[in-house]
């Protein structure tokens, strides 16, 4: 505690007296500091007892689940469905778009693939008898043996049985071999409904396409 003294002359007399009345300021921060701390460690421990308690209340649940109900097994992917296979005397008849595996009478084997039609977009207030021109591929890749692919050797029809005229858009006649397959692209005009597609060798229908045209 510190004073400050001033000399005071009271009627011809000095006395002493303090200049400034002292002030004491006195700040208790231990004490609060403690509270704080404690009060931090307990709500410290009870948030990990409830984590604790609820992560272990889980995991019983969940072995609890699998006592009752057994492991449920994970399911494995679909096996791709198998390519057909054909031959002189027996002929596939599949989606369009889906491959069938050609075995020939010389030995030869490939595999032949068709994809459309790829039609043009009708014009607009189309009906839906409009006609509308679509285009065809069929490309041969062989494992064995070398193959000949000729517009002559398919042919289309609708669900009325009509014939549909496929007109080659390039070559009339393509060969492939093994590590060169070979495109064939046809163009015809397809009403609105159910079509197919049949690709022959030799006189023999080997492989039948089926699809259905929308007109929208």
């Amino acid at each position: 505690m510190i004073f400050l003294y001033g000399a005071h002359r009271v009627a011809g007399h000095a006395s002493a007296r303090p200049a400034t009345r002292p002030r004491f300021t006195h700040t208790r921060t231990t004490g609060n500091r403690r509270r704080l701390t404690t009060f931090a460690g307990v709500l410290l421990a009870l948030t990990c007892a409830s984590a604790c308690g609820a992560g272990t209340s889980a995991d019983g649940q969940a072995a609890d689940t699998v006592r009752r109900l057994g492991k449920v097994p994970i399911p494995t992917a679909p096996a791709a469905a198998p390519t057909a296979t054909a031959s002189p005397g027996h002929p596939q008849l599949v989606a369009m778009g889906a491959p069938v595996q050609a075995t020939l009478p010389d030995g030869t084997t490939a595999l032949i693939t068709t994809t459309g039609p790829a039609t043009d977009p009708p014009p607009t207030g189309a009906k839906p008898g409009t006609v509308v021109t679509g285009v065809i591929t069929v490309t041969a890749k062989p494992q064995t043996g070398t193959l000949r692919l000729a517009a002559a050797d398919l042919a289309s029809r609708d669900q009325t049985g009509a014939n549909i005229t496929l007109t080659p858009v390039g070559p009339g006649q393509v060969t492939a071999s093994p590590g060169h397959p070979a495109t064939l692209t046809l163009s015809g005009h397809f009403h609105q409904g159910g079509a197919q597609i049949n690709w022959r060798h030799d006189n023999h229908v080997l492989a039948i396409w089926d699809f259905t045209i929308e007109i929208d």
